[in-house]
């Protein structure tokens, strides 16, 4: 007597090493029953995942400093198996997606401090993802988005930690910047002006000069020039008017006038 063709379908692999062991058993239909067992071993690998195509909330390109997110599927053939989702976004950040094990989808969010550091105005970054099953097989797939330098916006306004007296003027910049990876690597530049001839020059983030002797004709400017480490840039020009001891900045209309090229006022 033989038996032949009964199925089996093997949803995992073994928790420990690849092979399984089929045990037989036949009874005979005496009473008592008569039995007599055979055994034999089958090897089930496990088969890696397979990662599908990653879907973007925004094709790009974007800007620095935007948050993009992402969601996709994967498949395995083992039911049983488990599995987590690792995304790599290629500007040095890598972070676990969070994973619905019923469907076998995944999604995940990511914000882009910056474009890559290269001098650039935009850069393509790949990203990976990478699903892993609960034997260390992986699989992986990836896609590519496009991310945009920002220039920083900048303004020029009174210094209010040292008061700007009569002769000397101390000012500060105050930098807009999308790109939170560039604000460590800005770059300034402040020239300041009198009668249109330069009197002193900065690169920090903070101005002082001095004024010297005055004569109630004398014109005063101030220009900071403000670059990221992708060439983006951004300035600004004003005129100083030292006046009183108590700062304020105002973009006037009519009053008062300014030289060309001049964007608004101090007046002190």
């Amino acid at each position: 007597t033989a038996f032949t063709d009964i199925p089996h379908t093997y949803q995992d692999d073994p928790a420990f090493g690849n092979t399984f062991t089929i045990t037989v058993t036949v009874a005979d239909n005496d009473a008592p029953a008569v039995t007599a067992t055979g055994t034999t071993t089958v090897t089930v690998n496990n088969l890696a995942p397979v990662a599908g195509s990653i879907l973007l909330s925004n094709i790009g390109p974007i800007d620095e400093g935007d948050t993009i997110s992402i969601s996709g599927s994967y498949t395995d053939t083992g039911s049983r198996d488990t599995h987590a989702v690792l995304i790599t976004w290629g500007d040095g950040q890598t972070t676990s997606a969070s994973v619905n094990s019923m469907t076998r989808t995944y999604t995940a969010t990511h914000k882009y401090l910056d474009d890559k550091p290269d001098g650039s105005h935009s850069n393509s970054n790949t990203i990976v993802v990478t699903v892993t099953d609960d034997d260390g097989d992986t699989g992986s797939s990836s896609t590519s988005i496009t991310i945009n330098n920002v220039a920083p916006i900048v303004s020029i306004e009174p210094d209010p930690t040292t008061p700007t007296a009569f002769t000397d003027v101390f000012l500060t910049s105050v930098v807009i910047e999308p790109g939170a990876g560039d604000v460590p690597t800005l770059d300034y530049a402040w020239e300041a002006f009198k009668n249109g001839v330069s009197i002193a020059t900065g690169s920090a983030a903070t101005f002082s000069f001095s004024r010297g002797a005055v004569t109630g004709t004398d014109a005063f400017e101030v220009r900071l020039n403000v670059t990221d480490d992708d060439t983006g840039t951004d300035s600004e020009f004003v005129s100083l008017f030292v006046l009183t001891e108590f700062p304020d900045v105002f973009v006037p209309v009519n009053q008062p006038a300014l030289p060309a090229g001049v964007e608004k006022a101090i007046v002190f």
